[in-house]
């Protein structure tokens, strides 16, 4: 029978924990320290919570990570592109107003008489015009003191008429001995062969004089435009722009971005117009033929660059953000630059870096504290705690009678109590929050001093269970008054009588009572500087004082802010009423001032021109002999002073029609609706439903909008239909210029740097603007490219039943 060794107890699992030990090496108390190998439920419980944390913790964390940094990097080029784009937008924006301007004085009055003279051989009509358009053309640089030179070349190249501006100076005309002929100028070959309207764009360039490069360097920008009379080619308008504001806006972004980036600006051809380094710029044959260009500097992209396509890419450490920009888009389609704007990766993608560095610490810190979270619940989560657990969860939730019964006299059971007395406590306080929350809102819908003071006393009263609030004013002496806002049975002080000083510091004080015996708690409140108000009621020694004081400083920031507020809503009525005072008076005595610059003109200089043309027209019929040149000269005084008399005639109109100080708004506005259509072939519909004179300021306002918006659509709109609107609803007149031209993004125009205002459109938005909100009226507008624009504006109406003012009649003191 064979022999059977028999293990004594307990041997086995000796065995099994030496080949653990074996197993774990010198990890092994570390791992029994932490219950390793799991024996109870307990720990077995906290390893599958770990593991089912950890893993999903994790993976989220590590594709987060993956995704963030990904829209991070894109995020940086849409950020860098868009910077690109609105100084792409705003160097477009600057040569589309020179484009504007140069069509604007193709049409000029003296510009059109001084071809008409020319084409129809009348030279002294064509010296006098002559002169004319060298003054309108000094005028016109004076208010643009971007362009260096504005020129009239004839048919043969030769300079007609020829101003000067450098930068920084006064224009000046150039006499006729300087001028030149620029018949060899490619720009002046190239603009002859335009068709009428059409408008040349020259490469920037460095100027030259007498064909040698100008010192210092002057960049310049030539916009040719062909001039017409009739379908003769009578020569080209030449306008030189100063391109250094041009360069001086990338100048600019640079300095306010404060970064290690560039900006670059290139010609098609690759050849720096703008860079940081002077010695780069000007490297093209036309200039300065010293070859720095893109294609030197960077030609592995060079070709991707100035493809003519916006789009980024990574060169060596750097990022290049590019972008096309067309100085012609409608006559030179083909012909562009290049904004460029290169970064840094690491400072471009810096956002990216620190997101790594921070989730990672993130994530480390969120699987240390899983781990010990974990591990610190399983070893000590209880019954008695779930309870506590649930209960917190209740209470956050709103519950403010959860109770937790004690389980004993231990910690957890004193927890357990001490949550008990923190939830009535926090019920209790949130009682009160309430209440000081609907006295408080009380308080800020009030405007009435004392309904305020009122509400406070009554709110205190509430939060203190007290059965009296009294409120006293204090005087600039310290002495105490009665006021009609006291709470319940409070004791009046009858006769004023000096109080307790007001306090320097805490608005809440324990003071002896002014009346009677005892202690009052005392709250005070500030109105004029050493004036205000105070708060009195009882001290009640029950009452818990630490508490009740912050109740009453609580309230007594809440009240005083109202009266602060109360007193300042105050201050700005009166302030409104003289404001508005003010500029009633401004508005008349502009007005006044020009009417009588309007009546002078029209007593006096047309009544003289009037005369002297009947004097010629005498002479005329009744002379005896003369010669033909003699007829000639004088038919021709006569056709001057009919234009001076018309000319003068129209400055009196567009400086006070007198339809609107004798006819009222809207007959005045009908005239000017009607005469406008009349000279520009609208199809006008009037809706004037003006049944009363109304106030002199409104009616000047809303005539001079409605002058406004009608010039705005006789400049710019290209319209065909036109409706004015003007109608009185309530305490308003509202007013809507409708057309259906061609329109424009209102947001392109706004927001415009001062520097901007006289040279961009978009001050007679801004005049209309002014004017309704100078009267408390509202003004906007409403357009879109290809669909008209709408200008609607209302203007409240003097309270009471305010006329005309008849002495701003037209005959006033005549």
């Amino acid at each position: 029978m064979p022999c059977i060794a028999v293990r004594p107890p307990g041997e086995g699992q000796s065995g099994l924990q030496d080949a653990h030990k074996r197993m774990l090496g010198p990890l092994a108390p570390i791992f029994r320290r932490f219950g390793w190998p799991p024996h109870s439920i307990r720990t077995k419980v906290a390893l599958l919570t770990l593991v089912v944390v950890l893993l999903p913790l994790l993976g989220t964390a590590f594709f987060g990570q993956w995704l963030t940094s990904g829209v991070l990097q894109d995020r940086a080029l849409v950020q860098a592109t868009d910077t690109l784009e609105k100084q792409a937008r705003e160097l477009e924006a600057f040569l589309e107003n020179a484009r504007q301007d140069v069509r604007y004085l193709a049409q000029l009055h003296s510009m059109r008489q001084l071809l008409y003279a020319r084409q129809h051989g009348k030279v002294v009509e064509a010296i006098y015009w002559q002169r004319q358009l060298a003054e309108d053309f000094r005028i016109f640089a004076r208010t643009h003191p971007t362009y260096y030179q504005i020129r009239f070349l004839d048919d043969q190249g030769q300079e007609v008429v020829r101003v000067n501006q450098p930068l920084g100076q006064e224009p000046y005309i150039v006499p006729a001995a300087q001028l030149q002929n620029k018949a060899h100028r490619y720009y002046f070959r190239e603009a002859a062969r335009l068709r009428p309207g059409q408008i040349y764009i020259s490469p920037l360039d460095l100027n030259r004089e007498h064909r040698t490069i100008e010192r210092p360097f002057h960049p310049v920008l030539r916009y040719a435009t062909p001039l017409y009379w009739g379908e003769t080619w009578m020569g080209v308008l030449v306008v030189n722009l100063h391109a250094q504001p041009l360069l001086d806006m990338l100048y600019e972004n640079d300095a306010r971005r404060r970064l290690a980036g560039e900006t670059l600006l290139v010609d098609q051809e690759g050849y720096y117009l703008f860079h940081p380094d002077p010695a780069k710029r000007w490297g093209s044959p036309h200039d300065l033929n010293t070859g720095e260009s893109l294609t030197r500097d960077a030609p592995e992209i060079a070709a991707q660059v100035l493809s003519g396509r916006s789009g980024a890419v990574a060169y060596r450490d750097e990022v290049w953000v590019y972008l096309p920009i067309y100085p012609a888009p409608e006559e030179r389609p083909d012909y562009y630059w290049v904004l460029i704007q290169r970064e840094p990766r690491a400072q471009l993608f810096a956002a990216v870096g620190s997101f790594r560095l921070l989730a990672g610490g993130v994530l480390a810190l969120a699987v240390g504290l899983a781990v010990l979270a974990t591990w610190w619940a399983a070893r000590t989560v209880t019954q008695p705690v779930q309870q506590l657990a649930q209960a917190v969860e209740r209470l956050g939730q709103g519950d403010l009678q959860v109770r937790v019964p004690p389980t004993g006299g231990d910690e957890l059971g004193q927890l357990m109590a001490a949550f008990n007395r923190m939830a009535e406590a926090i019920r209790q306080d949130m009682e009160h929050l309430q209440w000081l929350h609907e006295g408080t809102l009380a308080l800020t819908q009030q405007l009435d001093l004392c309904q305020a003071l009122r509400i406070a006393a009554r709110t205190l009263a509430r939060l203190l269970h007290a059965p009296w609030v009294a409120v006293y004013r204090i005087d600039g002496q310290g002495l105490w008054h009665d006021t009609p806002a006291h709470h319940g049975p409070a004791p009046r002080v009858g006769s004023p009588r000096q109080g307790p000083p007001w306090p320097q510091a805490q608005p809440v004080q324990r003071i002896p009572a002014v009346v009677g015996q005892g202690t009052w708690w005392a709250v005070y409140l500030h109105w004029r500087r050493t004036q205000g108000y105070v708060l009195c009621l009882p001290f009640d020694p029950a009452r818990d004082d630490a508490r009740a004081h912050g109740w009453m400083t609580v309230l007594a920031h809440q009240a005083e802010t109202v009266l602060k507020n109360i007193y300042l809503y105050v201050s700005l009525q009166e302030h409104r009423e003289q404001l508005s005072d003010l500029l009633s008076r401004v508005i008349r005595a502009q007005e006044e001032e020009r009417k009588w610059v309007a009546y002078d003109l029209h007593d006096g200089l047309i009544q003289l021109l009037v005369g002297v043309r009947l004097h010629l027209n005498n002479y005329l019929l009744l002379r005896d002999r003369a010669s033909d040149e003699a007829q000639a000269a004088l038919e021709q005084a006569v056709q001057e002073l009919q234009q001076a008399i018309r000319e003068g005639r129209r400055l009196i109109q567009g400086l006070r029609p007198t339809v609107l100080d004798d006819l009222g708004l809207a007959v005045a506005v009908r005239e000017m609706a009607e005469r406008m259509a009349r000279e520009h072939g609208w199809q006008l519909t009037l809706e004037l439903e003006v049944p009363r004179r109304l106030s002199f300021v409104v009616e000047t306002t809303a005539y001079r909008i409605v002058q406004e918006a009608l010039s705005n659509v006789r400049k710019h709109a290209q319209a065909r239909k036109v409706l004015v609107r003007l109608w009185v609803e309530g305490e308003r007149l509202f007013g809507l210029v409708r057309d259906d031209g061609r329109g424009f993004d209102p947001e392109a125009l706004e927001p415009l740097p001062p520097a901007a205002h006289s040279a961009r459109p978009g001050i007679g938005l801004r005049s209309m603007r002014e004017r309704a909100r100078l009267l408390g009226g509202v003004w906007r507008i409403e357009s879109r490219p290809g669909q008209g624009t709408s200008v609607r504006f209302w203007l409240p109406l003097p309270t009471g039943d305010e006329d005309h003012d008849p002495t701003h009649s037209r005959h006033r003191g005549r």
